[in-house]
């Protein structure tokens, strides 16, 4: 991060990139929609800003002058993220997002900005909460008891695995009872392995319907966050690329493997799902150790690269991830075949997991072509494999209210179908 001048025409380094994972402060990582969101407050001395921080987004206020940094969020859940939303001269108002499926809002106040240290400024400081379901659930359980019943799925217990300095998110029910009230434990429910994007990108505990969902139907859920994922030092992030599919592979086998043998899961009901790069790796993961998963739903997979790299809006991205090259390179026929070699496509085909494809027509990320040239194929060798096509939708899938209810609805349904079948 620098600080520039204009009048002066000159610039200053406030904060360096961090090479190494720090618990505290791993550097400043996320997508641009939550990096826009950086303000000053009113002494034109303070940055505010949102960072990924191991497996969460933080909230940080870094003085320009000293280059004081801290950490001023107060999560509830190691995971959390709290973002932005506006910055009023000294107030601070964010959002928070976990998992337990309450939505809240805070506003932070109190910064004294004529202290001369940041310790100083920050001392008398709060946050001020508002639970925003609180009223509406008070309400609406007046005018429904089965508003009421729903409203709280059971107290989520969250860990944290690290295993060789990568760390996965786990979260589950405290306690689960099925449909005829019997208690479950948790070396019996399935275990959902969520494998997230980018590949530079991280795992956090937003909430998200799917995952609040999962866990009301007594899925245990897996979040890894491997080599290559923001939050972690940009030594960690720097990791993966030529060693995609192999690196992050092992490091997702590692953390299924604790919690087989923490019993935090059934070894027999374990699904892997994931979109763009996740599906790329879910898709590795099947090939490679194809007597792990009952099932796989892969979105918009990275399963040809290269056709990807020659159909993809974001050609650069294959360079990065497999040469280490930079667009500038013209990649040799020896190159382009590792293209090939990197691809779930050319790998062991002869799966035993079940798949699920969906693909949007529209995606100009990861054009669907690669997707359905991997159905035909998986489909000829006899694996159980289906293909759902969303024609309006792009990369992310969410093109109308209705594709999305629509792969939510066939998601469960096919892991469910899967789950049961012997």
């Amino acid at each position: 991060m620098k600080l520039i001048d204009l009048e002066a025409g000159e610039q200053r380094l406030i904060l360096d990139i961090v090479k190494e994972n720090n618990p505290e402060f791993s550097g400043v990582m996320a997508y641009h929609d939550m990096l826009g969101k950086t303000s000053w407050l009113s002494d034109s001395k303070h940055v505010v800003f949102n960072t990924e921080i191991q497996g969460a987004v933080g909230i940080y206020v870094l003085n320009v002058e000293t280059r004081e940094i801290k950490r001023i969020d107060a999560p509830t859940y190691r995971s959390e993220e709290w973002r932005i939303k506006n910055v009023h001269q000294d107030l601070i108002f964010a959002s928070i997002s976990n998992l337990d499926g309450h939505s809240r809002f805070a506003i932070f106040y109190g910064f004294n900005k004529s202290a001369r240290s940041l310790d100083k400024a920050l001392e008398k400081t709060k946050w001020h909460f508002f639970d925003l379901n609180k009223q509406q659930k008070e309400t609406l359980a007046e005018e429904t008891d089965e508003f009421a019943s729903f409203a709280h799925i059971g107290e989520i217990e969250e860990k944290i695995i690290e295993i060789n300095g990568v760390q996965s998110l786990y979260f589950s029910l405290k306690e689960f009872r099925n449909e005829n009230g019997e208690l479950v434990p948790q070396s019996k429910r399935p275990i959902m392995v969520a494998l997230h994007g980018g590949p530079h990108g991280a795992a956090t505990g937003m909430f998200s319907t799917q995952k609040y969902f999962s866990l009301y139907k007594g899925y245990n859920l897996l979040y890894p966050n491997f080599s290559g994922s923001t939050g972690f030092g940009q030594d960690f992030l720097e990791r993966l690329p030529g060693n995609i599919g192999e690196l992050d592979a092992l490091e997702v086998k590692a953390a299924i493997d604790y919690c087989v043998e923490n019993k935090l899961g059934d070894p027999e009901k374990l699904i892997v799902m994931g979109g763009s790069y996740g599906g790329y790796l879910g898709a590795v993961m099947i090939a490679k150790f194809p007597d792990l998963f009952k099932c796989a739903i892969l979105k918009n997979a990275v399963v040809n690269l290269p056709f990807t790299f020659e159909t993809s809006d974001i050609p650069e991205w294959a360079y990065a991830e497999v040469l280490k090259k930079d667009m500038s390179h013209e990649p040799t026929s020896q190159e382009l075949k590792e293209f090939y070699d990197f691809s779930p496509i050319c790998m062991n085909t002869d799966l035993k997991s079940s798949v699920l494809l969906m693909v949007g027509a529209n995606d100009k990320r990861v054009p669907c072509g690669g997707s359905i040239q991997y159905y035909k194929m998986l489909k000829r060798k006899g694996v159980d494999v289906q293909l759902l096509t969303y024609p309006s939708d792009e990369h992310g899938l969410m093109g109308t209210p209705d594709s999305e209810a629509d792969q939510f609805i066939k998601t469960y349904w096919f892991i469910e179908d899967k789950l049961q079948s012997k």
